[in-house]
């Protein structure tokens, strides 16, 4: 009797020491996931504050590859060209410092982001002005690529 009792007390701590062991590992293995949800939260932030009226169309180029679903779209959409002529003759350019980025991993296709950053924006007769600014950014991994699908400026 005390022969099967030690046998499965010895399967039955394998098994734990198995399982035990499967977890840790699990919860110790770097998620790849989260340096491509902070580069594309940082890419997004930097392009989306970051423009030059003399490479007006780069802006919305980059816009459309960096998002998907209905921001892709409202970028698509927009009246670019107008939008364009617009910051040309206003010869508007904003650069921008990002100071901080928080992220999350949602699942394994959604994410959320927040950069904090600093704005510098300058048109055509005006002096520079700076202002800080927080975007709240919810991504979707799209074929193996991470996009902003919305934004929410504060």
């Amino acid at each position: 009797m005390s022969d099967k009792i030690f046998k499965y007390t010895t399967v039955f701590f394998a098994i734990t020491s198995i399982i035990l062991l499967t977890a840790i590992i699990y919860i110790t293995k770097p998620d790849g996931d989260l340096d491509k949800i902070k580069s594309a939260s940082k890419d997004f932030a930097f392009y989306y504050t970051n423009y030059d009226y003399t490479k007006a169309q780069d802006y919305y180029d980059n816009m459309i590859y960096l998002t998907t679903d209905q921001l892709q779209s409202d970028f698509k959409q927009q009246d670019n060209a107008t939008n364009i002529k617009i910051m040309k003759q206003m010869e508007v350019s904003s650069s921008s410092d990002i100071n901080d980025i928080i992220f999350t991993k949602v699942n394994s296709y959604t994410a959320k982001a927040v950069a904090f950053l600093t704005v510098r924006t300058k048109s055509k007769g005006n002096d520079t002005r700076e202002s800080k600014a927080v975007l709240y950014m919810f991504l979707k991994k799209v074929n193996g690529t991470w996009k902003v699908s919305t934004l929410e400026p504060y």
